[in-house]
């Protein structure tokens, strides 16, 4: 062990340590690799730029630096992000008759251009 030991080359008392040893370079090396892993670029089909551009300078006219619920949704949309169908209603008979078209269970949102959930007036989860 000792002449391993001068030549650099590691020893272990238990195969576990050994074991333990090796995954954390195994661990190291492959969150290195990521780390210099350079992105690619989304393909560009299906993306419309010309959409998200507008959501954001409606937004941003109308003074605001939150994009409604409906508007977020929309932005992803925009970029070719998978989203669940998103529908508005006005009042509660219309959030029937679309929860009855898309099917049950359906989640119930606050849509406003000046608060963001629905707890901070009040609402509950």
């Amino acid at each position: 062990m000792t002449i391993l030991n001068r030549a650099g080359i590691p020893t272990f008392s238990y195969p576990d340590t050994a074991v333990r040893a090796f995954n954390y370079m195994w661990r190291y090396s492959y969150n290195l690799r990521s780390l210099y892993e350079t992105p690619v670029l989304a393909a560009e089909e299906g993306i419309d730029r010309a959409a998200a551009e507008r959501l954001i300078q409606k937004a941003r006219k109308s003074g605001r630096t939150l994009l409604t619920e409906m508007e977020s949704k929309q932005l992803l949309a925009a970029y070719a992000l998978p989203i669940v169908e998103t529908r508005l209603a006005k009042n509660e008979a219309e959030a029937a008759e679309i929860a009855a078209e898309i099917g049950y269970p359906v989640v119930l949102k606050l849509h406003s251009e000046t608060i963001t959930h629905k707890s901070d007036v009040g609402g509950f989860s």
